[in-house]
This record gives C-alpha cells, sequence and structure tokens, in this order.
C-alpha cells in the first residue's frame, strides 16, 4: 500500500515554523501525524550512526539518505545533503539524472 513520508514541517494551521530548528519542526510534526496512520508516515532522525543508516539503505536498494544540521532553521540558504547510494538499481532515466547530464 503506497504512503506519504513526512520528514518536515513548515507551515501547520497558520503558523510559519520555517524559522524553527529541525528537531523542533520534527516534534511538532510528530504531533500531527495520527501513530497507526496507514497513509502517513512519520520519518525520524538519526543523530548518530549514519554510516549504519547508509549501509542499510544500500543494503535494501534504497536511493540513498539525506542529512541536515539539527539546529538549523528551514531557508533558502540551509540545503539538505543527498548522499546517493551508488549502486541503486532504478537510478538509470530518473529526470533528475537526465537534467543534470544534458549538455548546453
Amino acid at each position: 500500500m503506497p504512503s506519504f513520508v513526512a520528514f518536515d514541517l513548515l507551515w501547520l494551521n497558520g503558523k510559519d515554523y520555517r524559522s524553527t530548528p529541525l528537531l523542533e519542526r520534527k516534534a511538532a510534526l510528530r504531533k500531527t501525524i495520527p501513530k497507526k496512520s496507514p497513509w502517513v508516515v512519520y520519518a525520524d532522525h538519526v543523530t548518530e550512526h549514519g554510516i549504519a543508516l547508509f549501509q542499510a539503505a544500500c543494503e535494501r536498494d534504497l536511493e540513498g539518505i539525506v542529512a541536515k544540521k539539527k539546529d538549523e532553521s528551514y531557508n533558502s540558504s540551509v540545503r539538505w545533503v543527498k548522499i546517493r547510494n551508488p549502486r541503486y538499481s532504478q537510478r538509470m532515466g530518473r529526470q533528475e539524472d537526465v537534467q543534470r547530464n544534458r549538455t548546453p
């Protein structure tokens, strides 16, 4: 069954959370998602053991993981860092790769 995985909260009920640190945004997000929802899943965070998490993602043939500093707000100067699985089986032909490899 398909589901939506929620990993960040930027706005809720008229409140702008973008200037709030990531861990506080995630805590507010966690409170909004029903614990046993079959459609919406809360994506928890890992503060240690990032290498083990990446290895587990690769073993499961996932695209990779993303990382961000836990105390930073959400703004245009802060980026998520994608750490890609180099052996991800579904990477070829994806739109982001097509756009990146396009020659001018």
